[in-house]
């Protein structure tokens, strides 16, 4: 009854194709794609958790071509969601062994919020990619867009807290493209932010030598824009 496309070519032995529930589905749903071809022995696939969607939305495409032994999918949980929610696209193409990828929770988000779009391209062995949690983000909220693609082994990849966000805050874009090997990337804080607070991009280089010099944790900026909701 309600649309879905799994496709199964090529798993090799071990593997465990994913568990879909589309258990309380709505009409106008759109159940994920899911592309296991080319999979290895030890690959374990998304369990997707679609219980209790409202019409009108979109799960994930979850492309996982090319995953090597060891790699764990993400897990997507996409319970309460409200109509027009975009969950996210998450692109795995490429990972190598021993690679996480993002645990992303939309629970409790509310209409027209967009969840985050995380590339993971390129990510070498022992890479951790972000852990975003969105929960209780409010009408119109853009949540970070991550680039992780080009790093190297050993580096962290900044956890981002929007909790509490108010209508129009923007959350920082964080490009972590080039970063060598045993680099962490600053902790994002953006609780309590108000309406119309930009958090803009923080400098790698600044904030090392800022640590050094002051031994500060993080930093914090937020440049309120009177009467320009971006």
């Amino acid at each position: 009854m309600f649309p879905r496309r799994l496709t199964t070519k090529g798993p090799m032995s071990g593997c465990i194709v994913p568990f879909v529930d589309t258990m309380g589905l709505t009409p106008g749903c759109i159940v994920l794609f899911v592309d296991t071809k080319g999979l290895t022995s030890g690959c374990i696939v998304p369990f997707v958790y679609t219980k209790g969607l409202t019409s009108g939305c979109i799960v994930p495409f979850v492309d996982i071509k090319g995953l090597t032994s060891g790699c764990i999918v993400p897990f997507v949980d996409t319970k309460e969601l409200t109509s027009g929610c975009i969950v996210p696209f998450v692109y795995t193409k490429g990972l190598t062994v021993g690679c996480i990828v993002p645990f992303v929770d939309t629970k409790g988000m509310t209409s027209g919020c967009i969840v985050p779009f995380v590339d993971t391209k390129g990510l070498t062995s022992g890479c951790i990619v972000p852990f975003v949690y969105t929960k209780g983000l409010t009408s119109g909220c853009i949540v970070p867009f991550v680039d992780t693609k080009g790093l190297m082994s050993g580096c962290i990849v900044p956890f981002v807290d929007t909790k509490g966000l108010t209508l129009g805050c923007i959350v920082p874009f964080v490009y972590t493209k080039g970063l060598m090997s045993g680099c962490k990337v600053p902790f994002v804080d953006t609780k309590g932010l108000t309406s119309g607070c930009i958090v803009p991009f923080e400098w790698l280089l600044l904030y090392q030598i800022l640590d050094d010099l002051f031994k500060l944790n993080s930093i914090y900026i937020c440049v309120l824009l009177l009467g320009i909701i971006t």
